[in-house]
């Protein structure tokens, strides 16, 4: 009689712990590419994400400039929490010769541009990334899934007018000039792109 609670409690305590651990390990995957896979993020992201955040030329164009490992963790728990509440977001970039997380993709609604409100597209690539073609090919599917799964009707990118490596990319995905705004502060370039 009294082994019978002890042994309910051990059973409890080993499931908690391995559903807890299993999630951890799997989080969902959005969608995969010839080279990439594009999945939740998952906390354990922060380190391998920091040293791309925290490097002068990767945050060049980024409003908040280098950025600290706490900050990291906290914009990874930021796109983590934001899943639940809007169905998409930033998901980390997985290289598949590598499985390393290399950056992030995905999508996020941004603040009003002249009153209006839209989702943006848009992503952070490892400066060791660069030059491969790795950005055009994650931010295309990422497109196809917005307008394909998630039946989104029109995307913007946010560019800066100097980024002229991610205005070629949002080139490439057919996105058109659409107008120049301040956006936190910044004069920027938005392109737009409708589903067809």
């Amino acid at each position: 009689m009294i082994l019978k609670p002890k042994v309910i409690l051990i059973v409890s305590l080993l499931f908690v712990t391995q559903f807890s651990f299993s999630s951890t390990l799997s989080p969902k995957i959005i969608l995969e590419t010839e080279r990439m896979l594009l999945r939740e993020c998952i906390l354990e992201d922060a380190a391998a994400l920091a040293p791309m955040l925290a490097h002068e030329e990767v945050m060049k164009y980024s409003l908040h400039g280098p950025m600290t490992f706490e900050q990291t963790q906290e914009r990874v728990r930021r796109y983590i929490s934001y899943y639940s509440q809007h169905g998409f977001g930033r998901w980390a970039i997985i290289h598949k010769a590598t499985k390393k997380v290399i950056g992030y993709c995905g999508l996020t609604w941004a603040p009003p541009i002249d009153g209006q409100t839209f989702i943006e597209i848009g992503y952070r690539l490892h400066c060791d990334c660069w030059g491969q073609g790795l950005a055009t090919e994650i931010v295309t599917a990422v497109k196809k899934y917005a307008f394909d799964a998630l039946k989104i009707p029109v995307l913007i990118a946010v560019v800066e007018p100097e980024n002229k490596g991610s205005i070629r990319v949002v080139e490439k995905l057919g996105m058109q000039f659409w107008k120049q705004s301040e956006y936190h502060h910044l004069f920027v370039n938005v392109y737009r792109l409708a589903a067809q």
